[in-house]
């Protein structure tokens, strides 16, 4: 929210992934603007691995101007047969500047099997007694 109201444009939260999964996230690409924050000047969701612009990774953070909402209207269906959000951003690059702010923090992809275990597990240790549940079954599980 601070970059949006720095630059006043269309905002969305990065974080570098494995060029080995680039081809299952949207992927931007461009140009350093301070700290963390680029100009974004391509955008591609889901791109083979051979053409991805970057391993810059749109995770799901954004702050929209509301004219996302007329782009949406518009789009077509795109990879995988969905409408995609990051067609209606990359949309917008023509009528605005789109920024991103590579993002420093733990994440979870809850879209795959992993990812939701992965964060359940996480969001359940931060409880001191759950936490201990989830270490003693996991000995358990690793004598068995």
């Amino acid at each position: 929210l601070e970059v949006k109201s720095k630059f006043g444009s269309t905002v969305i939260g990065l974080m570098r992934t494995s060029w080995d999964d680039v081809h299952t996230k949207g992927i931007v690409a461009g140009k350093a603007i301070e700290d963390d924050v680029i100009g974004i000047d391509t955008m591609v969701e889901k791109p083979p691995r051979n053409e991805a612009p970057s391993n810059l990774a749109i995770v799901g953070r954004y702050a929209f101007d509301a004219t996302i909402f007329d782009k949406l209207a518009d789009i077509e269906p795109g990879a995988g047969g969905e409408i995609q959000l990051t067609d209606a951003m990359a949309a917008c690059m023509g009528d605005e500047h789109v920024h991103g702010v590579e993002l420093r923090a733990r994440r979870f992809d809850a879209g795959v099997p992993e990812g939701m275990f992965g964060a359940t597990l996480y969001q359940a240790a931060k409880d001191a007694t759950m936490r201990r549940m989830i270490l003693d079954f996991a000995a358990e599980l690793a004598r068995e």
